[in-house]
């Protein structure tokens, strides 16, 4: 089960919880799984938008283009469906809204084992683009330090790559160019990582630095297992650490980090040593 935090343009801090398991839905205390919840530190958290199944990534886009402002999420879908379904989704989270999770996938795929189960009287929203079926998207960074691109015409995607597809799909990084709220143009950004079949690596994010770096943190190897949770103890070694020899590119430009603890459910505040 996954947990993403980030805080929003809106001061609101937004929570991402997945699902543990591929098409049935487990709660657990005080957080609801497939949905996306904000609050504020010291207040109950509110639940925005529902039926996703596992959104790791979400950024804001910014900007003056149309869409400024929206918070987009990846969302990666459930298996056993084939090769090529259900395709794994961006979405547009507006509060209110449902995605359809765990009855419906991607526009208007109804879900074999669930759609009869779907609660009557409920609007599914689609996605506003999708990927490779078992691609897994874990990441998406709008640009934002580029010189010679706008900010929020263009978001990168970590895809983590399949793990049951009979042929490999995904281990890259995606180039998404938005021509207005509309239009979205797919593009490959960085390749390499599968070669004859064998996975030499596996993105999980990618951060741009004040300087207009990009950096890519990595899963190494075809092992499925993922990273150790993150938190206090084994931080450092995931690169969202301060100490000597941390590799996070924001570690410079941060005082407070957020961060969720797969195996406990804890959210941690940690403050940068002066």
């Amino acid at each position: 089960m996954s947990r993403t935090i980030r805080k929003g343009p809106d001061g609101w801090f937004y929570l991402s919880i997945g699902s543990s398991c591929m098409s049935v839905s487990r709660s657990i205390p005080g957080a609801r799984p497939s949905s996306a919840s904000g609050f504020r530190p010291g207040e109950p958290p509110q639940v925005c938008a529902r039926g996703l199944r596992n959104s790791v990534g979400f950024d804001w886009r910014p900007g003056d283009e149309p869409g400024a402002g929206w918070l987009y999420a990846v969302n990666a879908g459930r298996d056993w469906l084939g090769d090529d379904h259900p395709r794994e989704e961006l979405n547009v989270i507006v509060c209110g809204r449902h995605h359809g999770w765990l009855f419906v996938h991607e526009e208007a795929l109804k879900d074999p084992e669930y759609w009869d189960k779907r609660p009557r009287g409920v609007h599914f929203t689609p996605p506003v683009h999708t990927f490779a079926a078992h691609s897994t998207p874990l990441s998406i960074r709008f640009l934002r330090h580029q010189p010679d691109i706008a900010p929020g015409t263009v978001a990168l995607i970590a895809r983590h790559g399949s793990w049951n597809r009979s042929r490999k799909v995904g281990y890259d990084v995606v180039w998404l160019e938005f021509r207005g709220n509309r239009r979205i143009i797919h593009r490959p950004y960085v390749t390499g990582f599968l070669e004859d079949g064998n996975v030499l690596g596996r993105p999980v994010d990618v951060f741009e630095a004040p300087d207009g770096a990009i950096h890519t943190r990595m899963h190494k190897g075809p092992r499925r297992n993922p990273a150790p949770p993150l938190g206090p103890p084994n931080c450092e070694k995931q690169g969202l650490g301060w100490g000597r020899g941390a590799v996070s590119p924001v570690r410079h430009y941060a005082i407070w980090y957020y961060i969720t603890d797969d195996l406990s459910g804890f959210i941690y505040r940690l403050r940068r040593p002066r």
